[in-house]
């Protein structure tokens, strides 16, 4: 079912998986269990095994800035005032169902709610959610394995 899901088996060349897991990787991952000298497994990227336990933040409805310095916009245009800047913060990404919003400069915007209640936009390109796809690692006869492969909960 992997190999159909993402099309390995036609043309893997050009399979989605590629970039997906290239982006996975790139963000860096942790260790598992988080407070052992002695990892098992290895999760990557680290948001998924670094954001708060449900209590505080719902996977589901909050996500995170992935860099330093990311500008939050007033309007999703680059030229627009900047409002605020995100540094690895979590923040509430905002879908308001009702309003339909076109964007002409070419960049995939994410409108969100800063812990002020203010809301602006970031690229969504500075933005990950938990339970995005992960990548988990186990080691077996000596030999460190990708076992899973997933997204959502």
């Amino acid at each position: 079912s992997f190999n159909k899901e993402w099309q390995i088996n036609k043309k893997p060349e050009r399979s989605e998986l590629w970039e997906e897991l290239k982006q996975v990787l790139e963000l860096g991952g942790t260790g598992y269990p988080k407070n052992s000298n002695q990892f098992t497994s290895y999760w990557f990227p680290y948001v998924f095994q670094m954001f708060p336990d449900e209590d505080e933040y719902d996977a589901f409805e909050y996500s995170v800035s992935i860099a330093k310095n990311v500008n939050v916009y007033a309007k999703p245009k680059l030229d627009s005032t900047i409002i605020s800047h995100l540094d690895y913060n979590i923040i509430k990404p905002v879908y308001d169902y009702h309003v339909f919003e076109v964007y002409n400069d070419g960049l995939d915007w994410l409108k969100i709610q800063l812990p002020s209640g203010e809301r602006g936009y970031v690229e969504s390109k500075y933005i990950r959610s938990a339970i995005d796809y992960r990548a988990s690692f186990n080691k077996e006869n000596g030999i460190w394995k990708m076992d899973a492969f997933i997204a959502g909960d």
